[in-house]
C-alpha cells in the first residue's frame, strides 16, 4: 500500500541537532502532520460522520511494531479534537503488572479531569456506585464508609453491574458530546478490558461513540483474547479494520526532512528503505544514528555497516549515552514502559535529584520523554526501547533488579498499597529465583483478590497460576497455600466458563488436601468439583468424602452438612435411593440449624442436583426449590439468587407447571447476574427450550446459533451438546431431518463414530437406515437397558429409544422400555438442560400401543392430551393427536374410528398452523380412511401395501412369497410397482416410504414364529 504513519516523531532527533531545529521540529510535531496516511485519515472522517448521525463506529488499527500505530491514531485523534469530540486516551502497558481494567481506568479519569468530579458524579447518577469498582474516587467519603468488600463479590452479576453502569455513564455522556476513545495497544490489553470493550461496542450501538483501537498483528495470535474479542467486534459497516503497511521511498525522504531537517539522496532514501522495509521506527532510528555518527555532514551515502535490525539500531543509539545512564535505564526499563523518578531513587537508594539529573541525556537523545503534567514521571519513547534495554540484562540482574522494584513500590505506597498491588506482585514474582518466596505468593494473592472484587477473573486466575509456580519451584509440595491457590484457580476457572479446566484444577487440589489432612478443606474442595463436573459419574469421589467425614468431629456442622449432601450427590447414578435419601435428609437437617445462608444454599443445591433423575422426588425438590430461593435472597447474593431460579426452572420443566416457570424466569431475567456469564446462558437456553416446547419457530434458529456463541464463552463442557439437542428437536418438527440423510448414514457406519448413540439411533430410524438403527437400538436396550446409565441424560435416552422401538415396531423391548419410564408417567419428558419433549405419558401410550397393551395406551393417550394442552406444548400436542389418531383408526368400535378421525383433522390444523411439514404429510395419509376403508397413498393395491409393510421389516422375496402364498415372480412384479408408484429408488427408502405413511404393521406377523 506504500503507506504509514510515523511513531514516536514527538521525540528529539539526538544532541548533534542545533537546538533551532529541535524547537522547529517539536513545532511541526504539535502539528501532528502525517505523512503517507491519506487513505487512512479519509476512512476515519467518514466514520467520524457517521458516529455524529448516532451510529457508534469502530476503527481497529493494525501492523507491525514500530509501523505507527500510536502516531496514526494521534493523528485521528487530533481530527476528533477538531470536529468538537471529546478524545480519552486508554494505553495498555506491555510489561505485567497493570491493574485489571487499566485502560479503561485511564479513560474514565481522563473524564473526570476534562471536567469536575461534581458533575461527572452527576451524570453518572446512581452508576457512579458500580463504576467507582474500577475508580474509587468517584464515591464520597461517606459511600466509602458504606461500601463493603462483598457488595463486588458476587461475581458474574457485579461484573455485569459494572459493565453496565459504564455503558448507562458513555450513553449519557455521549448525550451531551460526541466521544472519542483511544485504546493504544490492546495486544497488551488484560482480559477483562477486552471483555469491557466487547460489551460496549455491542451495547452501545446507537450512540455518538467512536472507539479507536491499535494492535500488533502478532499480538493477535490464536492464543490470545485479542483475537477472541476482535472476532467478536464483528465486520459490519460500522467496523474499519486498517492494516498499516510500510512507508514509501518518497515518504522516507519526506519523514528525513521533516523530523531532521535533512536531505537524503535518493541512493540514501533508497538504501534506507531496503534496509527497513518502510517501516517508520526503524527508519527514523537509523537516521539518527546516520546523523550521530555523521557529526552532522549531509548524508549522501550510507556506511560500510549497516544496523541489521531496529534493536540494534536502537543498541548503537544507547552506546553513545554515559554508563550512569544506562545504569538508570536498566533499573527504569525493568520498572516497565512507565516510571517515576521517585521509584527509581528508591530502588537505587539514592536522591531523585541526582536521578533527575541522570536521565536528562536520555530525554535529549529521545529514549525517553517526560509525561506532561506529572512531575519526576517518565516514559519511554517506544515499547521497543524499554524491550531493548530489558533483553540484554543477565537473568540474575533481572530477579535483583524486580526485587528492588517490589520492595521500592512497598516503600512509596505503603499508605495505599491497592492501586499498585499488581505491579508489587508482578514484580515479587519475577524475583522469586532470588528465594524471596513468602513476599511473592503474599502479594499474588493480595492481588488476585483485588481482582475478583473487581470481577476480574482472568487476571485473578494468572495471579493464582504465579503463587502455584513459585510454591512448586520452591519445593513446597505440602503448603496449605498451594492446596488453597488450586482451589481458587479452579474457583476462577468456573466463573470463566471453562468447566474442564476447573475439573483439572480442582482434583489437583483434591491431591494436595489429602496430602494436608484437612477435612474441612478436602470437603470444600470435594464439593467445588462436584458442582463443577455434575455432568461426569463421581462415584470416584465417594471414598474421600467418606473419609473427610469420618476426620470431621461428630458434631453438627456446615463441613458437615456440606460433606453429606455431597456425598449424595455422587452417588446420584446408583440404584440405592434410599442412602441417598437419607444422606439428604441428615444434610438438610443438619444446615437448618448448624450452617449459614451461603452453606445452606449450597447444601440445597447439591441435594436437589442428588434427587434430580428420580420421579418420585419431584414434589420435594420443588419444595427444596422454594427454599433454596428464599435462602439465597437471605444472603443479598444476586448469584445465589440466580443459582437457586436456575435449578427451580428446571424442576418446573419437569413437573410441567408452565405458569410457575415464566413467573420464575421473569424474576430470574430481572436479576443482573442474567445478563452476563453462565447466567445469561441458562436464561437463554430456558428460553430456547420453552419456545421449542411452545413450538414458536421465529428466529428460533438464530436464537440458537447465539446462545452457542455465548455458551462456548461460559459452558464449554455442554455448550455443543445444548446446540445439538435443540438443533436436533427444531429441524426434526419442521421436517429437515431427511435432508441430513446421506451424512447421517455414513456417520452410523463409521467404525469411529462420535455422536451420541441414542441421538444417532432416533435419527437413523426417523431417516430409514433401520438396520443401522436396529443394530445400534439392540446395543442399548440389552439387559433390560442396563446400558443407559442413570444420569441427567437417562430419561432422553429412554425418549429417544422408545421412538426407535415404536418405528421398529419391536413389542418385546417396547414392553421392557415401558416398565423403565412407567415411574415418569404424569410428568414431562427433558433432556436436562436444552429440550423439553413433551410429557412423558405420550411415549408410554406409543410403548403400550406397541406392546399391543391397547387399554394402557388408552389411559396414557388421555393424559398427555390432557398436560399437552395445559402445558400449551403445541408440538407435542399435535404428535400426540396424530399417534392417538391412528391408533383410534385401527380400532374396531366406530365410535373409535370416528374419534380417530377427528383427531387427525385436528392434528393436521394444528401441524400446518405450526408449520409441521412432515407431521402434516403423515396425517393427510391416514385422513384417507372411510367408513372403515383406506385409501392408500399414491394408488398403491392392498396386495402391495401387505407385501410393502413385510419389506418394510425386512423380509426377503423368498419370505413374501412363503408369507402371502404367491410366486416369487409375482412378488418381483408387486416390488418393481411399488417402487414406480411410489418413486422410491430401492427396498430402504420403500421401507422409509411405509414407515412415513404409517403402513408398517404395529404387531409381528406371522412368519415370525
Amino acid at each position: 500500500m506504500g503507506s504509514a504513519c510515523l511513531d514516536e516523531l514527538e521525540t528529539g532527533a539526538g544532541g548533534s541537532l542545533h537546538r533551532e531545529s529541535l524547537l522547529e521540529s517539536a513545532h511541526m510535531i504539535q502539528q501532528r502532520r502525517i505523512v503517507g496516511r491519506a487513505r487512512e485519515l479519509d476512512v476515519f472522517r467518514a466514520a467520524f460522520d457517521r458516529m455524529l448521525a448516532g451510529r457508534r463506529q469502530l476503527v481497529l488499527i493494525s501492523g507491525e511494531p514500530g509501523i505507527g500505530k500510536t502516531h496514526c491514531a494521534e493523528a485521528l485523534a487530533d481530527v476528533a479534537e477538531d470536529q468538537g469530540a471529546l478524545v480519552l486516551w486508554g494505553r495498555c502497558h506491555e510489561e505485567a503488572g497493570a491493574p485489571p481494567y487499566w485502560p479503561w481506568v485511564q479513560i474514565l479519569r481522563a473524564y473526570v479531569d476534562a471536567s469536575s468530579l461534581d458533575e461527572v458524579r452527576l451524570t453518572m447518577g446512581a452508576a457512579a456506585k458500580d463504576i467507582a469498582a474500577l475508580v474509587p474516587e468517584l464515591l464520597e467519603s461517606s459511600q466509602h464508609a458504606q461500601q463493603t468488600p462483598g457488595t463486588m463479590v458476587d461475581s458474574s452479576p457485579a461484573r455485569f453491574r459494572t459493565f453496565d453502569a459504564i455503558r448507562q455513564f458513555f450513553h449519557q455522556a455521549t448525550q451531551q458530546v460526541p466521544i472519542t476513545l483511544v485504546l493504544d495497544n490492546l495486544h497488551w490489553a488484560d482480559a477483562p478490558s477486552l471483555s469491557l470493550l466487547e460489551f460496549l461496542s455491542q451495547e452501545l450501538l446507537r450512540s455518538r461513540l467512536l472507539i479507536v483501537g491499535t494492535y500488533r498483528d502478532a499480538g493477535a495470535s490464536r492464543k490470545t483474547p485479542l483475537l477472541s474479542t476482535l472476532g467478536g467486534l464483528g465486520n459490519d459497516s460500522d467496523v474499519q479494520r486498517v492494516h498499516l503497511a510500510g512507508l514509501s521511498q518518497s515518504a522516507i525522504g519526506e519523514v528525513a526532512n521533516r523530523l531532521c531537517e535533512v536531505s537524503l539522496t535518493p541512493s540514501a532514501i533508497k538504501a534506507i528503505y531496503q534496509q527497513t522495509d518502510g517501516n517508520p521506527l526503524f527508519a527514523i532510528e537509523l537516521i539518527k544514528v546516520l546523523i550521530d555518527e555523521g557529526a552532522g555532514a549531509e548524508i549522501s551515502a550510507m556506511p560500510a555497516r549497516i544496523p541489521a535490525g531496529v534493536r540494534e539500531t536502537i543498541g548503537r543509539r544507547l552506546a553513545r549515552l554515559s554508563d550512569r545512564c544506562n545504569e538508570l535505564l536498566s533499573v527504569a526499563a525493568v520498572h516497565g514502559r512507565q516510571f517515576t523518578a521517585g521509584e527509581i531513587a528508591t530502588a537505587l537508594d539514592e536522591d531523585v535529584q541526582g536521578v533527575l539529573s541522570g536521565l536528562e541525556p536520555a530525554v535529549q537523545a529521545g529514549i525517553v520523554k517526560s509525561n506532561v503534567g506529572a512531575w519526576g514521571s517518565y516514559q519511554f519513547t517506544h515499547a521497543l526501547i524499554r524491550e531493548t534495554i530489558y533483553e540484554e540484562l543477565s537473568t540474575v540482574d533481572r530477579w535483583r533488579m524486580h526485587a528492588r522494584a517490589a520492595d521500592a513500590l512497598v516503600s512509596v505506597h505503603s499508605s495505599h498499597l491497592e492501586p499498585a498491588l499488581t505491579r508489587i506482585a508482578y514484580h515479587y514474582h519475577e524475583a522469586a529465583g532470588l528465594g524471596s518466596t513468602d513476599n511473592a505468593v503474599m502479594f499474588a494473592l493480595r492481588a488476585a483478590d483485588g481482582a475478583v472484587r473487581m470481577c476480574a477473573y482472568e487476571d485473578a486466575l494468572l495471579h493464582y497460576e504465579h503463587v502455584i509456580e513459585t510454591l512448586e519451584r520452591g519445593g513446597l509440595m505440602h503448603d496449605e497455600r498451594l492446596a488453597r491457590a488450586y482451589i481458587l484457580k479452579g474457583s476462577a476457572l468456573r466463573q470463566l466458563g471453562q468447566v474442564q479446566e476447573s475439573i483439572d484444577a480442582l482434583l489437583e487440589a483434591v491431591k494436595r488436601t489429602r496430602v494436608l489432612g484437612s477435612a474441612e478443606l478436602l470437603v470444600d474442595t470435594l464439593m467445588f468439583l462436584a458442582m463443577s463436573s455434575r455432568h461426569v459419574e463421581q462415584q470416584h469421589f465417594v471414598p474421600l468424602l467418606e473419609r473427610a467425614l469420618a476426620l470431621l468431629p461428630e458434631v453438627d456442622s456446615a463441613a458437615r452438612a456440606k460433606a453429606l449432601a455431597t456425598l449424595a450427590f455422587a452417588q446420584r447414578t446408583s440404584l440405592d435411593k434410599s442412602r441417598i435419601q437419607s444422606l439428604v435428609d441428615k444434610s438438610l437437617e443438619m444446615s437448618g440449624h448448624g450452617c449459614d445462608a451461603p452453606a445452606r444454599c449450597a447444601c440445597y443445591q447439591l441435594t436437589i442436583m442428588a434427587l434430580r433423575g428420580n420421579p418420585e422426588s419431584l414434589p420435594r425438590r420443588l419444595l427444596l426449590g422454594q427454599e433454596y430461593i428464599a435462602a439465597a435472597r437471605s444472603t443479598g447474593s444476586a448469584d445465589l439468587l440466580a443459582d437457586a431460579y436456575h435449578w427451580q426452572a428446571l424442576n418446573y420443566f419437569e413437573s410441567g407447571d408452565v405458569g410457575e416457570l415464566e413467573n420464575l424466569l421473569e424474576h430470574y431475567e430481572g436479576l443482573s447476574a442474567s445478563r452476563f456469564g453462565m447466567h445469561q446462558y441458562h436464561t437463554g437456553a430456558h428460553r430456547v427450550t420453552l419456545a421449542l416446547l411452545r413450538g414458536d419457530w421465529t428466529d428460533l434458529e438464530n436464537r440458537i446459533e447465539n446462545l452457542l456463541t455465548v455458551g462456548t464463552k461460559t459452558r464449554r463442557d455442554d455448550a455443543d451438546g445444548v446446540y445439538g439437542a435443540q438443533m436436533f428437536a427444531l429441524n426434526r418438527d419442521l421436517g429437515r431431518l431427511h435432508a441430513l440423510a446421506p451424512q447421517i448414514k455414513e456417520m452410523a457406519a463409521s467404525a469411529t463414530r462420535r455422536m451420541w448413540e441414542p441421538g444417532l439411533v432416533l435419527i437413523c430410524a426417523e431417516i430409514g437406515s433401520l438396520a443401522e438403527a436396529r443394530s445400534i437400538f439392540e446395543r442399548l436396550v440389552e439387559r433390560n437397558c442396563c446400558v443407559i446409565r442413570r444420569d441427567d441424560m437417562y430419561m432422553t435416552c429412554l425418549v429417544f429409544c422408545a421412538e426407535t422401538c415404536c418405528i421398529l415396531a419391536d413389542a418385546e423391548r417396547a414392553a421392557a422400555i415401558y416398565r423403565q419410564m412407567q415411574p415418569f408417567a404424569g410428568q414431562t419428558a427433558n433432556h436436562p438442560t436444552a429440550v423439553c419433549f413433551g410429557v412423558a405419558d405420550l411415549y408410554l401410550a406409543m410403548l403400550a400401543c406397541t406392546a399391543n397393551w391397547p387399554d394402557l395406551a388408552r389411559e396414557h393417550f388421555t393424559q398427555a392430551l390432557a398436560q399437552n394442552r395445559a402445558m400449551r406444548a403445541w408440538p407435542s400436542l399435535a404428535r400426540t393427536l396424530f399417534r392417538h389418531g391412528a391408533f383410534l383408526v385401527k380400532r374396531q368400535d366406530e365410535a373409535d374410528r370416528r374419534l380417530g378421525l377427528q383427531q387427525l383433522r385436528e392434528a393436521e390444523q394444528l401441524a400446518r398452523r405450526l408449520g409441521m411439514a412432515r407431521l402434516v404429510v403423515d396425517i393427510d395419509v391416514l385422513l384417507h380412511a372411510k367408513e372403515g376403508d383406506i385409501a392408500y397413498p399414491d394408488d398403491l393395491t392392498a396386495r402391495e401395501v401387505e407385501v410393502l409393510r413385510l419389506l418394510a421389516i425386512g423380509r426377503t422375496n423368498k419370505d413374501v412369497s412363503l408369507v402371502l402364498s404367491i410366486s416369487l415372480n409375482t412378488v418381483a412384479t408387486h416390488v418393481r410397482n411399488i417402487l414406480n408408484k411410489t418413486q422410491c429408488a430401492n427396498r430402504t427408502e420403500a421401507a422409509t416410504y411405509a414407515i412415513r405413511h404409517g403402513l408398517q404393521r404395529t404387531q409381528p406377523d406371522s412368519a415370525a414364529t
